[in-house]
C-alpha cells in the first residue's frame, strides 16, 4: 500500500528505533552571537555534503566537528546549491542513500547539530516525524531570516515538508528514512503559509554528490476529504498588523544596542511567521453532491462572503459562505455545483486522550495533501465560559491548518482545526492546536445548512450581569430564567464567596466557576444590605 494511503487513512505509526549515525558532522561556528553552526553528511570516504548556503561566500575551507568532538579541516567544492566537503573521514561511517524517494506519510528522522548538539556533546541530535507534504517553494520569494535578521535560506524549488524538529543547527544535516538511509538534506526554507520544516530531496542533489538517483515515489490515487478554498476579502488583506521591520541587523549596531535590536527582530519575525493569514485555506468536504464544505470561521474575517474551491487538478468552482457559527469557529461554505471529492465521515466514537491523529489539509501552492501527526492531548478543553468544549491535539499546526481535518486512525473525522476567536492569536505554531469535535459538528450542522448563523456561544454561569468596579463583584442585573433568578439573587447583591472561597474580584469569580460544569450547584455567599446570605445557584447556559 502506498504511504500516502496510510497517511490519509491515519494508520498509527509504530515506534521505531534508529542507530545514531556517525556520518553526520557539524560545521564549527565562530559567530559571536552563539550561532550553533550547521551540519553536513558523510556520503563516501573522504566526502561529505551540505547546502552551499550554510557556508560563507568565497570560503575555500571549513572547520568541522566530528564525533566524538574532534576538529578537522575540510576543503570546500561548490556545486550549485550543494557543497562537497573533502576531508579525512576516518572513523566515520558514510550514510547510505535511500533507494526510493520519500512520500507523504513516511517516517523520517532529522540528524544534525540541533542546538549545537554535535559541537558541544559530540553526537548528533535526532528528531522523529513524518513527511508532511511534497511541493515546490516559489522562486523569487522573500528570503527566510533567522536571529538578528540574518538571511538563513534563499532556497526554492521542490522540497519535502516534515514535522520533525528543525532549527538553525540542523541546516545542511541529514533527513533519514526509518532505516537510517539518506533521503534529503535539512533546510531552513519554509513555505510562508506553512511554517514547517523542509528538506532538499535526494533526487535534487544525488548527481552532484555522485550518488545514485532514487526511484520515484509511487503515485497515489487516494484523495483527502479536504479542499483548498481561496476566499475574497473585500475589506482588504487578512494579515493582522505586525511590528515594523527593524532598520538594521544586530551585527550592524554597537554592542549596547544589540539587545534592543534583537528583541525588535524577534517580535517582527514572530508576527510574520505565525500570523500570515492571506492565503488559500483548507475546508473539509461534508457533502460533495451538494457542494458543502466546513472550515474555520476565523478564515472568513475581513468581510468574506464569496470565494472559490480549488480542486486537485487546480480548476476552481465558485462558492459562498452559507452560514457561520462564530462561537464554535465554524463556517459552512456552499459551492455552485457538486465537487468531485470524497466526503469526510464523522467519527461516531468519542476521542480519547492518547488517540493518534493526523491533521490533513492542502498546500496553497499546488493543492496537494499535507499532513502532520500527533495525538489527542485533552478531550474537553473549555476555552470560553460555555458548556461547549474542544479537542486539544499536539500535531503541528499553523494558520494554514485552520479548517483542516483531524482524522482518527480509521480515517473518520474527529474534528476541524479551529482558532476559537481572535483572542487566541498565539495558538497556531504554539505546539498545540484546538479542534471542534465531531459531536459538536453534528449538532451545529443542521442550523448551518439552513443558513442560520450564530454570533456567540451561550454563556455558562450564574445568570447575572456584574458592575464594572474593583473589589468583590456586585450584581447589576439578573437574567430571567437562569439559576440566579430561580435562586433569588437580586441586583445590588455583592458576591463575596463561591464554594467557601473569598471573591476579591470578577476574575476570581470566573476562576471559581470554571471548575464547574452545566447543572452543578454552587454555594454563593452574598452581602445584601446588612445581611450575609448563602444561596445555592444552579449553573446554566444563557445568552
Amino acid at each position: 500500500m502506498h504511504r500516502l494511503a496510510l497517511l490519509l487513512a491515519c494508520v498509527c505509526v509504530q515506534a521505531v528505533a534508529l542507530d545514531v549515525p556517525t556520518g553526520v558532522v557539524a560545521l564549527a561556528s565562530a559567530d559571536p552571537q552563539g550561532d550553533p553552526g550547521a551540519s553536513a553528511v558523510v556520503v563516501a570516504d573522504g566526502v561529505a555534503v551540505t547546502l552551499a548556503e550554510v557556508l560563507p561566500a568565497g570560503a575555500a575551507t571549513a572547520a568541522l566537528v566530528v564525533p566524538p568532538g574532534r576538529r578537522r579541516e575540510a576543503r570546500i567544492e561548490r556545486r550549485g546549491e550543494l557543497a562537497l566537503l573533502r576531508f579525512d573521514t576516518s572513523g566515520l561511517t558514510p550514510v547510505a542513500p535511500a533507494a526510493r524517494a520519500a512520500a507523504p506519510g513516511d517516517v523520517v528522522w532529522t540528524a544534525g547539530n540541533a542546538v549545537g548538539a554535535l559541537a558541544l556533546d559530540g553526537s548528533p541530535a535526532l528528531s522523529r516525524g513524518i513527511v508532511s507534504g511534497r511541493y515546490a517553494l516559489p522562486a523569487g520569494g522573500p528570503p527566510l531570516r533567522g536571529r538578528g535578521g540574518r538571511v538563513v535560506s534563499t532556497l526554492s524549488g521542490e522540497v519535502l515538508e516534515i514535522d520533525a524538529a528543525v532549527n538553525e543547527g540542523s541546516q545542511g544535516g541529514a533527513l533519514l528514512d526509518r532505516e537510517g538511509r539518506l533521503i534529503g538534506l535539512v533546510t531552513l526554507a519554509q513555505a510562508r503559509e506553512r511554517r514547517l520544516g523542509t528538506a532538499l530531496p535526494l533526487a535534487r542533489f544525488a548527481a552532484a554528490a555522485g550518488l545514485p538517483a532514487p526511484a520515484p515515489a509511487p503515485a497515489s490515487s487516494v484523495s483527502a476529504p479536504v479542499a483548498l478554498v481561496r476566499l475574497e476579502r473585500p475589506n482588504g488583506l487578512g494579515n493582522p498588523p505586525a511590528p515594523p521591520r527593524p532598520p538594521r541587523s544586530v551585527d550592524e549596531v554597537p554592542p549596547y544596542e544589540r539587545g534592543r535590536v534583537q528583541r525588535g527582530w524577534d517580535m517582527h519575525y514572530h508576527f510574520q511567521q505565525i500570523q500570515w493569514t492571506d492565503q488559500p485555506v483548507s475546508a473539509v468536504v461534508i457533502d460533495p453532491a451538494r457542494g458543502l464544505l466546513l472550515t474555520a470561521a476565523s478564515n472568513c474575517r475581513d468581510g468574506v462572503v464569496r470565494g472559490s474551491v480549488i480542486l486537485p487538478d487546480l480548476t476552481s468552482v465558485p462558492c459562498r459562505v452559507l452560514a457561520q457559527d462564530r462561537g464554535l469557529d465554524l463556517a459552512l461554505l456552499a459551492a455552485d455545483g457538486p465537487l468531485a471529492l470524497p466526503a469526510a465521515r464523522l467519527a461516531t466514537v468519542p476521542a480519547a486522550v492518547g488517540d493518534p491523529v493526523r491533521v490533513v489539509g492542502r498546500h496553497a501552492v499546488d493543492g496537494q495533501p499535507t499532513c502532520t501527526a500527533g495525538q489527542v492531548s485533552v478531550v474537553a478543553r473549555r476555552l470560553q465560559k460555555s458548556a461547549s468544549h474542544a479537542l486539544q491535539i499536539d500535531a503541528r499546526c499553523n494558520y494554514g491548518s485552520l479548517g483542516g481535518a483531524v482524522l482518527a486512525a480509521d480515517g473518520t473525522l474527529l474534528g476541524v482545526v479551529a482558532l476559537l476567536g481572535p483572542e487566541l492569536s498565539w495558538l497556531p505554531n504554539s505546539g498545540v492546536a484546538m479542534a471542534i469535535d465531531a459531536a459538536a459538528i453534528a449538532a451545529a450542522l443542521p442550523a448551518l445548512q439552513e443558513g442560520t448563523s450564530r454570533a456567540q456561544l451561550p454563556v455558562l454561569g450564574l445568570g447575572v450581569k456584574l458592575q464594572r468596579a474593583d473589589g468583590p463583584p456586585r450584581i447589576e442585573a439578573v437574567v430571567p430564567g437562569t439559576g440566579a433568578a430561580d435562586a433569588g439573587l437580586r441586583p445590588g447583591d455583592q458576591l463575596v464567596e463561591a464554594d467557601g472561597r473569598p471573591l476579591a474580584s470578577v476574575p476570581a469569580l470566573a476562576r471559581a466557576l470554571s471548575r464547574h460544569r452545566a447543572g452543578d450547584r454552587v454555594a454563593i455567599t452574598v452581602v445584601r444590605g446588612a445581611q450575609r446570605l448563602q444561596i445555592t445557584v444552579e449553573l446554566r447556559e444563557f445568552q
